[in-house]
C-alpha cells in the first residue's frame, strides 16, 4: 500500500503547485494519474477490481461536481478528488472531501485575515444569500471575471492536506 501512498504523493504536489500558480490542474496530470490506479488496480482484474475503481472514479466525482456547479470550487478540485478516490476507493475520497472543506475554510479565513477583508467577504456572503432567496437568482457566488483573485483559493491544496490527514 505504500506504493499507492507514494504514487498519490506524487499526484498532489504538481496538482497543488499547479492550481496554486495557475489556478487550474492539467487534465494531462489526472489522466496520466487515472491510467497509473488503473494498472495498480490490474491485480486484481475481475468484476470487482474494476467496479472498485471505477466507483472510487464515479461517485466522489458526482458528489463534487454538485459543488462545482455551485461555483463552491473548480473543476479542478474534482477531478482531483476522482483520481484520488480511483487509489483508495471512494469511500476515503468522501472523507477527504469532507475534510478538505473545513481545511479550505480554514484556509480561506487566513486568506481573509491576512488580505484584511474578512467584514466585506462575508456581507458579499449574506447578501448573495438574502439575494438568492428573495429572488431564487441562480447567479453563481464566484466569477472570476466578476470578482478577481480575491475570494479565491487554491482547493487543490486543501484536498492535498486532508489527503495526507487521511493517508497518514
Amino acid at each position: 500500500m505504500t506504493l499507492v501512498y507514494e504514487l498519490i504523493f506524487l499526484v498532489l504536489v504538481p496538482a497543488s503547485l499547479f492550481d496554486l500558480w495557475q489556478y487550474r490542474v492539467p487534465n494531462a496530470l489526472c489522466f496520466a494519474a487515472l491510467v497509473i490506479s488503473l494498472i495498480g488496480h490490474l491485480d486484481r482484474i475481475s468484476a470487482a477490481g474494476i467496479s472498485f475503481w471505477l466507483a472510487g472514479i464515479i461517485i466522489p466525482f458526482s458528489v463534487s461536481f454538485i459543488f462545482y456547479v455551485c461555483h463552491v470550487f473548480g473543476a479542478s478540485g474534482s477531478k482531483l478528488i476522482s483520481v484520488i478516490g480511483a487509489f483508495l476507493g471512494f469511500r476515503a475520497a468522501l472523507r477527504i472531501l469532507v475534510y478538505s472543506i473545513f481545511v479550505g475554510a480554514i484556509m480561506a479565513l487566513f486568506k481573509m485575515i491576512w488580505r484584511k477583508n474578512m467584514f466585506r467577504r462575508f456581507r458579499y456572503l449574506f447578501q448573495f444569500i438574502k439575494s438568492d432567496k428573495k429572488t431564487r437568482n441562480k447567479n453563481p457566488y464566484y466569477d472570476m471575471r466578476r470578482d478577481g483573485e480575491d475570494g479565491v483559493i487554491p482547493f487543490c491544496i486543501a484536498i492535498s492536506i486532508a489527503a495526507l490527514w487521511e493517508i497518514f
